[in-house]
């Protein structure tokens, strides 16, 4: 009972990473939710078995993050800032070329002729890398620099969109709905970081959040 007293004193400290985890729920779990509900078993089934591709760049994502994240929160600067950004963009056009080739070429070796619409979803919901690893970038430079309550907004305002946006879609446009849904939140996101990012840039370096964007490569 003392240990959980203590946590719950604690709550400012992992309040806005339990917040982040709900809002990625809303992405890659109410989508699951809402088909089932909306489309039936056999629809669900089918997006499953693309879903279950998709999770195994979301693996690849992780260790980036378990790969740099302590390293930024220590303040070591393994590259420029910009840079570190160009070798996201680059990781993300990769794992999306890749998913490509497997979607069009390999899907079909796991899955019965019923699962084809299933190799369409991992083709089409493999573009939500392009804004994820690079959107991983500033979040993990934001956890450091103290300004991660501002990201967990966004994150659950693009969640909220998503649920929307599927519950209103997928009865009219079917299982390919959530993969375009999670492209769009994603780059959503990647635009309300811009836009704070800029904003910051436009009002001056703060001693204890600096500009991300460090203009020698």
């Amino acid at each position: 009972m003392r240990s959980l007293i203590q946590m719950l004193r604690l709550w400012r400290a992992w309040l806005p990473f339990t917040l982040s985890f709900f809002a990625f729920f809303l992405y890659f779990g109410s989508d699951r939710i809402l088909i089932e509900a909306l489309l039936g078993a056999e629809p669900l089934a089918v997006y499953t078995a693309a879903y279950s591709f998709i999770a195994l760049g979301q693996i690849l994502v992780t260790a980036f993050w378990s790969l740099y994240m302590p390293k930024i929160s220590r303040g070591d600067q393994v590259f420029s800032q910009r840079r570190f950004l160009l070798l996201a963009a680059g990781l993300s056009l990769s794992m999306v070329a890749a998913y490509q080739v497997f979607a069009w070429y390999f899907f079909k070796l796991f899955y019965p002729p019923g699962y084809a619409d299933g190799a369409l979803i991992v083709a089409v919901m493999s573009c939500f890398f392009i804004f994820r690893l690079v959107n991983v970038v500033f979040e993990m430079h934001w956890v450091a620099k103290e300004r991660y309550n501002r990201f967990v907004l966004m994150r659950l305002t693009c969640g909220a969109v998503s649920v929307a946006l599927n519950a209103v879609l997928i009865p009219i446009y079917g299982l390919l709905t959530p993969a375009v849904v999670v492209i769009l939140c994603e780059a959503l996101l990647g635009l309300f970081i811009l836009t704070s990012e800029l904003r910051w840039r436009r009002a001056g370096p703060v001693p204890e959040a600096p500009d991300l964007i460090d203009p020698v490569l």
